[in-house]
Protein backbone atom coordinates (compact mmCIF):
# COMPACT_ATOMS: atom_id res chain seq x y z
CA UNK A 1 0.00 0.00 0.00
CA UNK A 2 1.34 3.45 -0.81
CA UNK A 3 1.73 5.97 1.97
CA UNK A 4 2.02 9.73 1.91
CA UNK A 5 5.25 11.22 3.18
CA UNK A 6 3.38 13.64 5.38
CA UNK A 7 1.16 11.04 7.03
CA UNK A 8 3.98 9.71 9.19
CA UNK A 9 5.41 13.03 10.27
CA UNK A 10 4.87 14.56 13.68
CA UNK A 11 5.60 18.13 14.64
CA UNK A 12 7.99 18.51 17.58
CA UNK A 13 8.36 22.13 18.62
CA UNK A 14 9.46 23.97 21.72
CA UNK A 15 6.08 25.65 21.96
CA UNK A 16 4.29 22.33 22.22
CA UNK A 17 6.58 21.35 25.10
CA UNK A 18 5.81 24.48 27.04
CA UNK A 19 9.22 26.10 26.51
CA UNK A 20 8.88 29.88 26.38
CA UNK A 21 11.14 32.71 25.35
CA UNK A 22 13.86 33.53 27.91
CA UNK A 23 13.99 36.89 29.60
CA UNK A 24 17.49 37.60 28.31
CA UNK A 25 19.34 36.52 25.22
CA UNK A 26 22.11 34.89 27.24
CA UNK A 27 19.56 32.57 28.85
CA UNK A 28 18.72 30.99 25.51
CA UNK A 29 21.74 28.76 25.89
CA UNK A 30 21.07 25.32 27.31
CA UNK A 31 22.61 24.51 30.66
CA UNK A 32 24.48 21.26 31.21
CA UNK A 33 21.88 20.08 33.71
CA UNK A 34 19.24 20.19 30.99
CA UNK A 35 21.11 18.00 28.51
CA UNK A 36 19.49 14.67 29.57
CA UNK A 37 16.01 16.15 29.16
CA UNK A 38 16.88 17.70 25.80
CA UNK A 39 18.40 14.49 24.52
CA UNK A 40 15.36 12.50 25.65
CA UNK A 41 12.98 14.87 23.90
CA UNK A 42 15.12 14.80 20.77
CA UNK A 43 15.10 11.02 20.77
CA UNK A 44 11.30 11.00 21.05
CA UNK A 45 11.01 13.39 18.11
CA UNK A 46 13.33 11.26 15.98
CA UNK A 47 11.42 8.10 16.83
CA UNK A 48 8.13 9.64 15.77
CA UNK A 49 9.53 11.20 12.63
CA UNK A 50 10.71 7.85 11.40
CA UNK A 51 13.83 9.33 9.80
CA UNK A 52 17.13 10.48 11.20
CA UNK A 53 17.32 13.99 12.60
CA UNK A 54 20.36 14.54 10.41
CA UNK A 55 18.39 14.96 7.20
CA UNK A 56 16.27 17.85 6.08
CA UNK A 57 12.79 16.94 7.28
CA UNK A 58 10.63 18.01 4.41
CA UNK A 59 12.77 20.00 1.99
CA UNK A 60 11.28 21.26 -1.27
CA UNK A 61 11.62 23.98 -3.87
CA UNK A 62 9.34 25.36 -6.59
CA UNK A 63 11.74 26.33 -9.38
CA UNK A 64 9.14 27.61 -11.87
CA UNK A 65 5.35 27.70 -11.99
CA UNK A 66 5.36 24.03 -13.00
CA UNK A 67 8.76 22.55 -12.10
CA UNK A 68 9.90 21.68 -8.60
CA UNK A 69 11.25 19.00 -6.28
CA UNK A 70 10.44 17.49 -2.89
CA UNK A 71 12.75 15.38 -0.71
CA UNK A 72 12.41 13.35 2.46
CA UNK A 73 14.63 10.66 3.91
CA UNK A 74 16.14 8.76 0.98
CA UNK A 75 13.62 9.87 -1.65
CA UNK A 76 13.78 12.79 -4.09
CA UNK A 77 10.75 13.55 -6.26
CA UNK A 78 10.43 15.74 -9.36
CA UNK A 79 7.38 17.33 -10.98
CA UNK A 80 6.87 19.20 -14.22
CA UNK A 81 3.17 19.97 -13.71
CA UNK A 82 3.12 21.70 -10.32
CA UNK A 83 2.73 18.50 -8.32
CA UNK A 84 0.01 16.92 -10.42
CA UNK A 85 2.32 13.94 -10.94
CA UNK A 86 5.64 13.10 -9.32
CA UNK A 87 8.60 11.11 -10.57
CA UNK A 88 11.00 9.48 -8.13
CA UNK A 89 14.44 10.69 -9.25
CA UNK A 90 16.32 9.56 -6.14
CA UNK A 91 20.04 9.00 -6.75
CA UNK A 92 20.96 5.29 -6.83
CA UNK A 93 22.69 5.46 -3.45
CA UNK A 94 19.78 7.16 -1.71
CA UNK A 95 18.04 4.04 -0.31
CA UNK A 96 21.21 3.18 1.62
CA UNK A 97 21.97 6.78 2.50
CA UNK A 98 19.94 9.71 3.66
CA UNK A 99 19.40 12.90 1.67
CA UNK A 100 20.65 15.74 3.83
CA UNK A 101 20.58 18.59 1.30
CA UNK A 102 19.32 19.29 -2.22
CA UNK A 103 20.19 22.21 -4.48
CA UNK A 104 19.11 22.85 -8.06
CA UNK A 105 20.71 25.67 -10.00
CA UNK A 106 17.89 25.58 -12.58
CA UNK A 107 15.37 23.10 -13.96
CA UNK A 108 18.07 20.66 -15.10
CA UNK A 109 21.27 21.03 -13.07
CA UNK A 110 21.33 19.96 -9.44
CA UNK A 111 23.18 18.27 -6.59
CA UNK A 112 22.18 16.02 -3.70
CA UNK A 113 24.25 15.55 -0.55
CA UNK A 114 23.94 12.01 0.83
CA UNK A 115 25.03 10.84 4.28
CA UNK A 116 25.33 7.32 5.59
CA UNK A 117 27.28 5.13 7.96
CA UNK A 118 30.16 2.83 7.07
CA UNK A 119 31.53 -0.31 8.75
CA UNK A 120 34.25 0.27 11.33
CA UNK A 121 33.83 4.05 11.08
CA UNK A 122 32.44 6.28 13.82
CA UNK A 123 31.82 9.17 11.45
CA UNK A 124 29.30 9.38 8.62
CA UNK A 125 30.32 9.17 5.00
CA UNK A 126 29.15 11.76 2.50
CA UNK A 127 28.49 11.30 -1.20
CA UNK A 128 27.55 14.02 -3.65
CA UNK A 129 25.21 13.15 -6.51
CA UNK A 130 25.03 15.53 -9.47
CA UNK A 131 22.75 15.69 -12.50
CA UNK A 132 22.49 17.80 -15.64
CA UNK A 133 19.20 16.31 -16.87
CA UNK A 134 16.80 16.79 -13.95
CA UNK A 135 17.66 13.49 -12.29
CA UNK A 136 17.37 11.19 -15.30
CA UNK A 137 20.96 10.17 -14.62
CA UNK A 138 23.29 10.87 -11.71
CA UNK A 139 27.03 10.97 -11.17
CA UNK A 140 27.99 10.09 -7.60
CA UNK A 141 31.28 11.16 -6.02
CA UNK A 142 32.58 10.34 -2.56
CA UNK A 143 33.17 13.53 -0.60
CA UNK A 144 36.78 13.46 0.57
CA UNK A 145 37.37 15.92 3.39
CA UNK A 146 41.03 16.95 3.52
CA UNK A 147 43.04 16.89 6.76
CA UNK A 148 40.14 15.53 8.78
CA UNK A 149 41.12 14.06 12.16
CA UNK A 150 38.18 12.08 13.65
CA UNK A 151 39.91 12.09 17.04
CA UNK A 152 39.62 15.86 17.18
CA UNK A 153 36.47 16.59 15.15
CA UNK A 154 33.39 14.42 14.75
CA UNK A 155 30.86 15.19 12.03
CA UNK A 156 27.19 14.82 12.89
CA UNK A 157 25.99 13.75 9.44
CA UNK A 158 24.12 16.98 8.67
CA UNK A 159 25.11 19.40 5.92
CA UNK A 160 23.94 22.06 3.46
CA UNK A 161 25.10 22.71 -0.10
CA UNK A 162 24.89 25.77 -2.34
CA UNK A 163 26.13 26.49 -5.90
CA UNK A 164 26.37 29.70 -7.91
CA UNK A 165 27.23 28.03 -11.23
CA UNK A 166 27.91 24.48 -12.48
CA UNK A 167 31.44 24.54 -11.03
CA UNK A 168 31.54 26.66 -7.86
CA UNK A 169 29.79 25.61 -4.71
CA UNK A 170 29.98 25.46 -0.91
CA UNK A 171 29.19 22.83 1.71
CA UNK A 172 28.58 23.52 5.39
CA UNK A 173 28.97 20.39 7.52
CA UNK A 174 27.75 20.19 11.10
CA UNK A 175 30.14 19.10 13.85
CA UNK A 176 29.06 17.21 16.96
CA UNK A 177 28.87 19.82 19.72
CA UNK A 178 26.53 21.14 22.38
CA UNK A 179 23.65 23.46 21.57
CA UNK A 180 25.71 26.26 23.11
CA UNK A 181 27.97 26.23 20.08
CA UNK A 182 26.37 24.37 17.12
CA UNK A 183 29.70 24.12 15.36
CA UNK A 184 30.24 23.62 11.64
CA UNK A 185 32.87 23.78 8.94
CA UNK A 186 32.76 25.30 5.45
CA UNK A 187 34.21 23.66 2.35
CA UNK A 188 34.34 24.89 -1.25
CA UNK A 189 34.58 23.30 -4.70
CA UNK A 190 35.58 24.72 -8.08
CA UNK A 191 34.97 21.60 -10.17
CA UNK A 192 31.28 20.94 -9.62
CA UNK A 193 31.75 18.88 -6.46
CA UNK A 194 34.34 16.38 -7.66
CA UNK A 195 36.78 17.65 -5.04
CA UNK A 196 36.46 19.82 -1.94
CA UNK A 197 38.79 21.88 0.18
CA UNK A 198 38.33 23.90 3.33
CA UNK A 199 37.33 27.50 2.68
CA UNK A 200 40.12 29.98 3.53
CA UNK A 201 38.08 31.13 6.52
CA UNK A 202 34.83 30.01 8.12
CA UNK A 203 32.45 31.37 10.77
CA UNK A 204 32.79 27.99 12.48
CA UNK A 205 29.06 27.42 12.97
CA UNK A 206 26.48 25.14 11.40
CA UNK A 207 23.76 26.66 9.25
CA UNK A 208 22.58 27.55 5.77
CA UNK A 209 24.90 29.22 3.31
CA UNK A 210 24.06 31.39 0.30
CA UNK A 211 26.39 32.99 -2.24
CA UNK A 212 25.28 35.32 -5.03
CA UNK A 213 28.67 35.28 -6.78
CA UNK A 214 32.18 34.04 -6.10
CA UNK A 215 32.88 36.83 -3.59
CA UNK A 216 29.69 37.64 -1.69
CA UNK A 217 28.11 35.09 0.63
CA UNK A 218 26.15 34.74 3.85
CA UNK A 219 25.80 32.05 6.50
CA UNK A 220 22.82 31.96 8.90
CA UNK A 221 22.67 29.57 11.84
CA UNK A 222 24.70 28.96 14.96
CA UNK A 223 23.19 28.40 18.42
CA UNK A 224 19.48 29.13 18.32
CA UNK A 225 19.85 30.42 14.74
CA UNK A 226 21.00 33.70 16.28
CA UNK A 227 24.11 34.22 14.15
CA UNK A 228 24.47 35.80 10.71
CA UNK A 229 27.81 36.14 8.94
CA UNK A 230 28.90 37.71 5.65
CA UNK A 231 31.94 37.56 3.38
CA UNK A 232 32.77 39.91 0.53
CA UNK A 233 36.19 38.42 -0.33
CA UNK A 234 35.53 34.80 -1.34
CA UNK A 235 35.57 33.42 2.23
CA UNK A 236 38.97 34.88 3.04
CA UNK A 237 37.29 36.63 5.96
CA UNK A 238 33.86 36.64 7.58
CA UNK A 239 32.16 39.31 9.66
CA UNK A 240 29.19 38.86 11.96
CA UNK A 241 26.10 40.95 11.21
CA UNK A 242 23.59 41.91 13.88
CA UNK A 243 20.27 43.31 12.73
CA UNK A 244 18.69 45.82 15.09
CA UNK A 245 14.97 45.67 15.72
CA UNK A 246 13.06 48.76 14.51
CA UNK A 247 10.81 50.67 16.95
CA UNK A 248 7.72 48.92 15.53
CA UNK A 249 8.97 45.64 17.00
CA UNK A 250 8.53 46.96 20.53
CA UNK A 251 10.21 44.81 23.18
CA UNK A 252 10.95 42.04 20.69
CA UNK A 253 14.64 42.81 20.22
CA UNK A 254 16.46 39.46 19.96
CA UNK A 255 17.00 38.34 16.34
CA UNK A 256 16.75 34.83 14.90
CA UNK A 257 17.69 34.11 11.30
CA UNK A 258 15.64 31.46 9.51
CA UNK A 259 17.72 31.76 6.34
CA UNK A 260 20.42 33.84 4.64
CA UNK A 261 19.31 36.84 2.56
CA UNK A 262 17.24 36.29 -0.57
CA UNK A 263 18.31 38.12 -3.73
CA UNK A 264 16.43 38.88 -6.94
CA UNK A 265 18.10 38.97 -10.34
CA UNK A 266 19.80 42.24 -9.44
CA UNK A 267 21.81 43.02 -6.32
CA UNK A 268 18.68 43.73 -4.30
CA UNK A 269 18.61 41.63 -1.14
CA UNK A 270 15.82 40.78 1.29
CA UNK A 271 16.45 39.39 4.76
CA UNK A 272 13.51 38.24 6.93
CA UNK A 273 14.33 38.25 10.66
CA UNK A 274 12.12 37.10 13.54
CA UNK A 275 12.62 39.15 16.70
CA UNK A 276 11.52 37.84 20.09
CA UNK A 277 11.60 39.28 23.58
CA UNK A 278 11.07 38.41 27.25
CA UNK A 279 8.32 36.06 28.34
CA UNK A 280 4.91 37.41 27.46
CA UNK A 281 6.20 39.60 24.61
CA UNK A 282 4.88 38.82 21.15
CA UNK A 283 7.43 38.35 18.40
CA UNK A 284 7.80 40.57 15.34
CA UNK A 285 8.82 39.68 11.81
CA UNK A 286 10.97 42.28 10.08
CA UNK A 287 12.08 42.39 6.45
CA UNK A 288 15.41 44.12 5.87
CA UNK A 289 16.38 45.44 2.43
CA UNK A 290 19.75 46.06 0.82
CA UNK A 291 20.46 47.66 -2.54
CA UNK A 292 24.11 46.59 -2.56
CA UNK A 293 24.35 43.57 -0.24
CA UNK A 294 26.42 45.61 2.22
CA UNK A 295 24.12 47.99 4.06
CA UNK A 296 20.72 46.87 5.36
CA UNK A 297 17.69 48.81 6.56
CA UNK A 298 14.29 47.87 7.93
CA UNK A 299 11.79 47.82 5.08
CA UNK A 300 8.59 46.13 6.32
CA UNK A 301 7.40 45.03 9.77
CA UNK A 302 4.76 42.53 10.86
CA UNK A 303 4.41 42.94 14.67
CA UNK A 304 2.24 41.21 17.27
CA UNK A 305 2.87 37.60 16.30
CA UNK A 306 3.08 34.56 18.59
CA UNK A 307 4.85 34.62 21.93
CA UNK A 308 8.16 32.80 22.15
CA UNK A 309 11.24 32.47 19.97
CA UNK A 310 9.84 30.26 17.22
CA UNK A 311 10.81 31.61 13.80
CA UNK A 312 8.06 32.61 11.37
CA UNK A 313 8.52 31.13 7.86
CA UNK A 314 8.40 33.60 4.96
CA UNK A 315 9.71 34.05 1.43
CA UNK A 316 9.85 36.55 -1.43
CA UNK A 317 8.13 36.55 -4.82
CA UNK A 318 9.64 39.37 -6.83
CA UNK A 319 9.29 42.30 -4.38
CA UNK A 320 6.31 40.84 -2.50
CA UNK A 321 6.88 39.46 0.98
CA UNK A 322 4.86 36.30 1.70
CA UNK A 323 4.25 34.93 5.21
CA UNK A 324 2.27 31.81 6.12
CA UNK A 325 0.86 30.69 9.46
CA UNK A 326 -1.75 28.31 10.86
CA UNK A 327 -4.43 29.75 13.15
CA UNK A 328 -7.50 28.26 14.83
CA UNK A 329 -5.96 24.80 14.36
CA UNK A 330 -6.94 24.32 10.69
CA UNK A 331 -6.91 27.76 9.05
CA UNK A 332 -3.96 28.56 6.78
CA UNK A 333 -3.46 32.31 6.52
CA UNK A 334 -1.29 33.74 3.76
CA UNK A 335 -0.14 37.31 4.41
CA UNK A 336 1.44 39.33 1.61
CA UNK A 337 3.09 42.72 2.04
CA UNK A 338 3.96 44.62 -1.10
CA UNK A 339 6.83 47.03 -1.67
CA UNK A 340 4.55 49.93 -0.79
CA UNK A 341 3.54 48.35 2.51
CA UNK A 342 0.07 47.18 1.48
CA UNK A 343 -0.97 44.17 3.58
CA UNK A 344 -3.30 41.49 2.16
CA UNK A 345 -4.48 38.40 4.02
CA UNK A 346 -6.11 35.32 2.53
CA UNK A 347 -7.45 32.61 4.80
CA UNK A 348 -8.49 29.06 3.90
CA UNK A 349 -9.34 25.94 5.90
CA UNK A 350 -6.69 23.90 4.17
CA UNK A 351 -4.66 21.95 6.73
CA UNK A 352 -5.32 19.09 9.15
CA UNK A 353 -5.81 20.02 12.76
CA UNK A 354 -2.74 21.34 14.63
CA UNK A 355 -0.50 21.46 11.57
CA UNK A 356 2.50 23.79 11.44
CA UNK A 357 4.09 25.64 8.54
CA UNK A 358 7.70 24.59 7.93
CA UNK A 359 8.80 26.11 4.61
CA UNK A 360 7.50 28.29 1.78
CA UNK A 361 8.50 28.47 -1.88
CA UNK A 362 6.77 30.74 -4.42
CA UNK A 363 7.52 31.23 -8.11
CA UNK A 364 5.35 34.36 -8.18
CA UNK A 365 2.52 35.89 -6.20
CA UNK A 366 0.01 33.29 -7.39
CA UNK A 367 1.99 30.04 -7.67
CA UNK A 368 3.49 28.62 -4.52
CA UNK A 369 4.07 25.65 -2.25
CA UNK A 370 3.87 25.41 1.51
CA UNK A 371 5.36 22.48 3.39
CA UNK A 372 3.49 21.74 6.61
CA UNK A 373 4.08 19.14 9.29
CA UNK A 374 1.30 17.09 7.64
CA UNK A 375 2.15 17.38 3.96
CA UNK A 376 2.91 19.56 0.95
CA UNK A 377 0.30 22.05 -0.29
CA UNK A 378 0.08 23.96 -3.57
CA UNK A 379 -1.78 27.09 -4.65
CA UNK A 380 -2.22 28.67 -8.08
CA UNK A 381 -4.36 31.60 -6.93
CA UNK A 382 -2.34 33.26 -4.20
CA UNK A 383 -3.66 31.15 -1.34
CA UNK A 384 -7.39 31.31 -2.04
CA UNK A 385 -7.43 27.55 -2.58
CA UNK A 386 -4.92 24.83 -1.75
CA UNK A 387 -4.29 21.31 -3.06
CA UNK A 388 -2.47 18.53 -1.25
CA UNK A 389 0.36 17.44 -3.57
CA UNK A 390 2.38 15.35 -1.10
CA UNK A 391 4.39 12.78 -3.11
CA UNK A 392 3.43 9.15 -2.60
CA UNK A 393 6.14 6.67 -1.71
CA UNK A 394 5.45 3.35 -3.40
CA UNK A 395 5.99 0.55 -0.93
CA UNK A 396 7.88 -2.51 -2.22
CA UNK A 397 5.73 -5.49 -3.08
CA UNK A 398 6.20 -8.12 -0.38
CA UNK A 399 7.68 -11.40 -1.48
CA UNK A 400 5.22 -14.30 -1.60
CA UNK A 401 5.18 -16.38 1.52
CA UNK A 402 6.59 -19.84 1.24
CA UNK A 403 4.09 -22.62 1.90
CA UNK A 404 5.27 -25.67 3.78
CA UNK A 405 3.36 -28.86 3.06
CA UNK A 406 3.62 -31.52 5.72
CA UNK A 407 2.47 -35.06 5.14
CA UNK A 408 0.24 -36.61 7.76
CA UNK A 409 2.23 -38.75 10.18
CA UNK A 410 2.02 -42.45 9.52
CA UNK A 411 1.35 -44.92 12.27
CA UNK A 412 4.27 -47.21 12.83
CA UNK A 413 3.30 -50.90 13.12
CA UNK A 414 5.27 -53.13 15.48
CA UNK A 415 7.67 -55.47 13.78
CA UNK A 416 6.99 -59.13 13.87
Amino acid sequence: MPSRLGSMSFYCAASSLGIRAPSTLSQTRLRVAHYPLVLTLLAICVAFLGTSARGQQGSMKLLTNEVGWSASGGHLFWTTNAGGQWKDISPPAAPQKEITSVFFLDATTGWVLLAGSAPNLDEPRFDLASTTNAGTTWAITRVKIPNMNPDQTTLSGDGRIEFVDPLHGWMNLSVVSSANFRLGGLLATSDGGKSWDWAPDSPGVSGSVRFINLKDGWLAGGPGNQRLYVTHDSSNSWQELSMKAPPEAGRAIYPTYDQPPLFDNSSHGFLPVTFFGPEGVKSALVLFFSADGVTWKSDRVLPGLNEGSEMVPSTMADSTWIIAAVSDHTALTLTTIGAGGKVTRVRADAVPRDSAVLHLSFADGAHGWILTSRGLLSTIDGGVTWTNITPIVAQPTPAPRATLHCAAPQRMLPST
